[in-house]
């Protein structure tokens, strides 16, 4: 069992040397300091209840989701009660 846990071991590495500085995989947005492709925005982070987000089965899916209805431009952390759960 060890040894396929070192084979295992071994071949993440290799894959992660032969791509480490390829390029990016995936991403969300743009690097451009907007948040103009992100649902919500510019500033309709109160509607964030109303448009179903804040809720434990909402999930963005790489390569299906569209950013622009499915990513909010603002993620609120346990204090934000606007947030929901």
């Amino acid at each position: 069992m060890r040894r396929q846990y070192a084979i295992l071991l071994i071949m993440l590495l290799l894959t992660m040397a032969a791509y480490g500085n390829t390029g990016i995989i995936w991403q969300i947005g743009n690097e451009d300091k907007s948040a103009a492709e992100f649902a919500l925005a510019p500033n309709n982070y109160t509607q964030f209840l109303e448009n179903d987000f804040g809720w434990e089965d909402r999930y963005y899916l790489v390569g299906r989701s569209n950013a622009k209805e499915h990513f909010p431009y603002v993620l609120p952390g346990p204090a934000d009660r606007w947030g929901g759960t």
